[in-house]
């Protein structure tokens, strides 16, 4: 199919120049893999929606092959399949960066071929037709999880949305807008009529800029985002169609514990964790074809349900059947990335939007992480208020006393009695309490993390009760009871 096609159109990584192709038909294939036996009454045109649960391949007026599936896949088109098909070969192979910036400095020495494997660790990009890269943009394993890779599977597969605006699955809003300003100066349809030749197909270019303006309309809406993350254009496609009624994975709830001063100062936190996560790509069909990058990806998804129709007589009715899942799924290791803000109460839950275990054709459930706060061994907290007990010996309970204390914030304060001490007393200092939140005990998401601890917070704060605690001596010898007698008269 198109990855072992990439050698008879491109030679020394160079490819002969991009032409549109033009698509013959859909051709349906049996046992959900695109070489298993021809089911020629299943054909389609080229301009049918080929959905989830369909195999074959595109057949293109040149003789060649596109989009190779099995049943799991996002929705496509053979006619966009043909016309994309040279972007799914494999042209230059992998090209190393001497860093782990992507965007650095080349390093030529360590490139590889388009059908070697690709350790992770490694930073650079498969080249791919008509300019097309798959970018690994850092190194570092731990965050990324990365895996093994081999530019030629990479390749053939299709475009993700990211891949299209050229950034990362974890850009910002931001990254994204920049993304889209950029590739519309370059690839915008009256653009290229400015600049059309002889070696300028406008045809193929406006075929470009629609799925860019497609892939930035998706990405730049939250929601429609979190269900394309979820389980690709295959459930977004259902999403739209049924407005919003697709299966939704349970959410995760967690909790982790600070101690009163991380809750007094605020502080951005990273908290490590584990979830399950569905391999796109790897199912029955996938695993024996993409060795490499499912090679983590042994484990079988749990069970799925899907929606039959049952007969019951006159009347049919909708029922959930469930039926063993064909995907794959692997545990993934995850950092949260988070702010507490100054004064978070005890059991506050922040909420991160799609980060629960995935199943597969569901949407990501949240993770909701709830706030513990540790025992003090001085300090108790009551709402914005800050309670301590303070021991004051019985002589300085009767002549007045000056103390310092380390406060919670971590500076001191200075009490001071001028007089005479009555047991039970509770001393206020105003200001000296935790802050007052500026979300009004509500609940927040994790995108608080964006604020900067360092910032100057207008924020007002509670109280310090300091209760005395009067130390009595446990027996008296004569010579003091006398003393308390004779000036301490009843």
């Amino acid at each position: 199919f198109s990855t072992i096609q990439a050698e008879d159109l491109c030679s020394a990584g160079v490819c002969r120049p991009s032409r549109l192709r033009s698509c013959v038909a859909w051709r349906q294939t049996a046992q959900c893999s695109p070489q298993g036996r021809r089911e020629s009454q299943s054909d389609r045109d080229c301009d049918v929606l080929i959905e989830d649960g369909q195999s074959g391949y595109c057949e293109c007026s040149d003789g060649s092959r596109a989009r190779a599936s099995s049943c799991s896949h996002d929705p496509f088109t053979c006619k966009d399949a043909c016309a994309a098909f040279e972007r799914e070969l494999c042209t230059g192979g992998w090209k190393a960066s001497e860093t782990c910036d992507v965007f650095g400095p080349r390093n030529p020495a360590k490139d590889q071929g388009c059908r070697e494997v690709v350790t992770p660790g490694v930073a650079g990009y498969c080249e791919c037709g008509m300019g097309r890269q798959i970018r690994r943009s850092s190194c570092d394993i731990q965050k990324h999880q990365l895996e093994p890779l081999v530019c030629a599977e990479a390749c053939a597969e299709p475009e993700s949305l990211y891949q299209v605006m050229m950034i990362d699955r974890d850009a910002t809003d931001q990254e994204l807008k920049k993304a889209w300003r950029e590739l519309s100066r370059k690839i915008h349809p009256d653009k290229i009529q400015q600049q059309a030749s002889k070696d300028t197909d406008e045809e193929a270019a406006a075929l470009r800029f629609a799925e860019i303006r497609q892939a930035y309309d998706i990405l730049s809406d939250p929601a429609r985002r979190n269900v394309y993350d979820s389980g690709g254009m295959a459930l977004l496609t259902k999403y739209d169609r049924e407005r919003g009624n697709v299966a939704k994975a349970p959410d995760l709830q967690a909790q982790t514990e600070l101690p009163l001063e991380t809750l007094f100062h605020g502080a951005n936190l990273t908290l490590p964790f584990e979830r399950r996560v569905v391999c796109r790509g790897c199912d029955d069909y996938g695993i024996q074809h993409n060795p490499a990058r499912c090679s983590q990806c042994r484990d079988r998804c749990p069970d799925e349900y899907i929606n039959v129709k049952v007969r019951l007589g006159p009347f049919t009715l909708d029922q959930k059947q469930r039926q063993r899942s064909s995907q794959r799924c692997r545990s993934q290791k995850e950092l949260l990335q988070f702010f507490v803000e100054p004064g978070t109460l005890d059991g506050h839950v922040i909420t991160f939007p799609g980060m629960a275990s995935q199943l597969p054709a569901a949407v990501n459930g949240n993770l909701h992480l709830k706030i513990i706060q540790r025992p003090h061994d001085t300090f108790i907290r009551d709402n914005d208020d800050i309670h301590t007990t303070v021991s004051v010996t019985l002589r300085d309970a009767l002549i007045g006393f000056e103390k310092h204390i380390t406060h919670l914030g971590g500076y001191d304060i200075k009490l001071q009695h001028p007089g005479v001490l009555k047991p039970g007393t509770v001393a206020r200092l105003p200001g000296e309490g935790m802050s007052k939140r500026r979300d009004s005990a509500e609940n927040y998401t994790s995108s608080s993390a964006e604020n900067d601890i360092n910032q100057d917070y207008p924020l007002e704060r509670g109280d310090l009760l300091v209760e005395y605690k009067i130390l009595f001596p446990d027996s008296l010898d004569s010579t003091t009871r006398n003393f308390i007698t004779e000036f301490f008269p009843s």
